[in-house]
């Protein structure tokens, strides 16, 4: 019977016990409990980064808290904790030189995980990740700046992409990826890198921008793997807590991206199957008090009115914001999803390889 590892990896301002991360779990017991009902084969691999950053966040608030104005700020906590390690650990994997930390914690990780657990021709692998977790699994995958001839010839990111089915630098090796799940996720923001948009200089100050490698393209090695699907089309479910600011609709942007067209296409006609999951979560009577709140005078007390809605809304943002963008992990929906598209995964006859046309 073939065997299904469900990779799992969390966001940013993740703080757990690296050799047994414990983030995962209550969406484990929840998939656990559905496996029971059911005759599949499951392997659990939660993947761990978020210590990696730990001596330079700790450097930068040293500084900050030498500085003559530090007792003068206010919401240090919040400066010192959540902002820091939130935006601390993202805006230090943009840079590949302290993105190379993730890359070796999570390669170490997996190729350990598929060492004591080693995967057979018919096994599937499933993606289920959290916000910053999306972006960093899909550029590891994909990205080009991850190349050798980008990285200084890095090759760690080509370790990681030799277990996968249809990735270079061995596309017909590996185990098959056939559904991906992502929770609270920002990538569709990051889909931005791949924008060139209208030319803002003169030829005569830049080169023709198609010259100009795009290092964070995801668009090869992702129309790569899409020709080497087991089933001709891979399901992505992006799901959104309706209170969560981090999270962003994703069926119409990677679709449109896929097939190089800036008008969206209906997902169902390319082999990558895109779906916005609302978690059925119902919006705070505070959301919807804001939602509700217009005033259709002007002057002085329609501004008055405008400043009193922003400034809830900002509140509603800091105080249920991180609550929801936590929620995933313990969503029966998103448990009954994933087991739900493995058995659907194993109905559906396998296909030759190369017969999906991208355009």
């Amino acid at each position: 019977m073939a065997k299904d590892f469900i990779i799992f990896l969390h966001g940013v301002n993740t703080r757990d016990w690296k050799e047994y991360p414990t983030y995962a779990d209550p969406l484990i017991e929840l998939l656990r409990s559905k496996q029971q009902k059911t005759h599949l084969d499951l392997e659990m691999i939660p993947l761990y980064w978020g210590d990696v950053y730990e001596d330079l966040e700790l450097e930068l608030r040293e500084q900050w808290e030498q500085s003559s104005s530090w007792d003068k700020l206010g919401f240090q906590n919040i400066r010192e904790k959540q902002l820091l390690q939130f935006t601390g650990d993202g805006a230090l994997y943009i840079s590949r030189r302290a993105g190379i930390r993730v890359v070796e914690r999570l390669r170490a990780q997996l190729l350990a995980a598929f060492e004591s657990a080693p995967y057979d021709q018919d096994d599937c692998f499933h993606l289920v990740t959290h916000s910053m977790g999306t972006v960093i699994l899909f550029d590891i995958l994909f990205s080009r700046r991850w190349e050798p001839r980008y990285a200084g010839g890095y090759r760690g990111v080509e370790e990681i992409r030799k277990l996968v089915y249809g990735l270079e630098p061995n596309p017909e090796n590996g185990i098959r990826l056939s559904s991906i799940h992502t929770m609270g996720s920002p990538i569709s923001l990051f889909t931005l890198m791949l924008s060139t948009g209208k030319a803002t200089l003169s030829p005569h100050n830049i080169p023709e921008q198609e010259h100009i490698p795009a290092t964070h393209d995801i668009l090869p090695g992702l129309a790569r793997l899409l020709d080497h699907l087991p089933q001709g089309y891979l399901p992505w479910y992006n799901y959104i807590h309706p209170e969560d600011p981090v999270a962003s609709p994703l069926e119409t942007v990677l679709p449109s991206i896929v097939e190089n067209n800036h008008q969206p296409r209906p997902s169902e006609q390319t082999a990558l199957r895109v779906h916005d999951i609302p978690l059925p979560s119902p919006i705070s009577p505070i959301l919807k008090a804001i939602a509700d709140l217009r005033y259709r005078g002007t002057g002085r007390i329609n501004r008055i009115y405008t400043s009193c809605s922003d400034l809830l809304q900002t509140g509603e943002t800091v105080f249920l914001g991180r609550s929801a963008h936590g929620k995933y992990w313990h969503s029966p929906l998103v448990a009954h999803n994933v087991i739900d598209i493995i058995q659907h995964v194993h109905e559906q006859p396998p296909k030759a390889s190369g017969q999906v046309a991208l355009r």
